[in-house]
């Protein structure tokens, strides 16, 4: 689609869904975004509320980096709008894609929609958040900060912080279903792991009680890689600038031919190369993927209305040894339950001397 340095629009019309369907028509639509650009902000208004529609926006690397959903947060209640947000933007051609993927009614044969875009730097701002080494924080001692946003969206959005310190490392990720797993995988038994934003590698590791083939996929089908298998082993490996965050599946198999049906089990574990989350700051909001590595993680995001404007108050509160300086961002992220993903508005720099 044409976008100019400040931005464009776009527009279609959907043709109906399946009653019963739940993946129907889609519309993918790529635009350039120059360098430097602070953020990009798409939003899609529908006609009416009939149509409930998923999004995924697709950096210039294939990687799906949000997902939104006009159901919001209920996917069986729909609504017009759809809002994603991305701050820092890599440069080059990103893609939309917009999938009717819940049942619509028959009555329904033409859906208008509407999409703008725009670069705008997003509405957040802080106040009282250290950034520099020469600022002297007492160790034990708890500090306050504060981030104000407002919602320039269309749709409601649950807004929370996200320490991180600088430096990506491996972290070994919670996951559900992972031990003891039988085999043929059963739709009650299905591994997986939620993957933080900020991640650049994801290794998922099976090992069996017999040979096993193993491939990986992200929530909704893509990404999706295969494992390199040896026997009763098999390890897949997913790279990227920033890998698509969100729920990952490993799903397992035991390799044929079979003479009889197999009774298998299967471990597995998963890695994520990522930022660290910061213990020593926790916030109003708590943080949704801080629960990817701490099964004691809280969330109680800020939930803001179209225009609405609130405050998330930090505490810091110095861990590290006297004299260490420690350096991290405070990213502000949104979550929708709705597709376990999120918009990643703008990544706020700390730095403080422990005193």
């Amino acid at each position: 689609m044409p976008v100019t340095a400040s931005g464009g629009s776009f527009s279609g019309t959907l043709t109906g869904g399946g009653a019963t369907s739940l993946a129907g028509q889609g519309f993918t639509y790529q635009f350039d975004v120059p360098a430097g650009k602070p953020s990009v902000n798409l939003g899609l208004h529908l006609a009416d509320s009939d149509y409930g529609v998923w999004g995924f926006l697709v950096d210039p690397n294939g990687e799906p980096l949000d997902a939104q959903t006009t159901a919001n947060d209920n996917l069986f209640g729909t609504g017009p709008t759809m809002q994603f947000f991305h701050g820092s933007p890599t440069p080059g051609r990103w893609t939309l894609v917009l999938v009717v993927a819940i049942p619509v009614s028959g009555a329904r044969l033409t859906e208008p929609f509407t999409g703008a875009i725009s670069f705008t730097a997003p509405s957040v701002t802080s106040s009282g958040i250290p950034n520099s080494a020469s600022t002297v924080l007492p160790a034990s001692q708890p500090v306050t900060a504060t981030i104000t946003v407002t919602n320039t969206g269309n749709i409601s959005k649950d807004f929370f912080a996200d320490p991180r310190l600088n430096g990506k490392v491996p972290q070994q990720l919670l996951g559900s279903d992972v031990n003891d797993v039988a085999l043929p995988l059963s739709l009650a038994a299905q591994p997986n792991w939620l993957v933080p934003t900020n991640t650049d590698a994801l290794t998922v590791g099976a090992q069996g009680t017999a040979p096993i083939t193993m491939d990986v996929s992200w929530n909704f089908g893509d990404p999706d890689f295969l494992g390199l298998s040896s026997g009763d082993n098999s390890i897949a490996t997913l790279t990227a600038p920033e890998i698509a965050p969100g729920f990952f599946f490993g799903i397992p198999e035991a390799t044929g031919p079979f003479t009889s049906a197999t009774t298998a089990t299967v471990n597995l574990g998963a890695v994520a190369d990522t930022n660290p989350f910061d213990s020593a700051v926790t916030s109003t909001s708590g943080d949704v993927w801080a629960a990817s590595v701490d099964p004691n993680a809280t969330y109680s995001p800020l939930t803001l209305a179209p225009g609405q404007t609130g405050t998330i108050t930090l505490t810091i509160t110095p861990s590290a040894a006297k004299g260490t300086v420690v350096r991290g961002f405070i990213g502000v992220d949104t979550f929708n339950q709705g597709t376990d993903a999120g918009d990643e508005l703008v990544n706020i720099p700390y730095t403080y001397t422990v005193g």
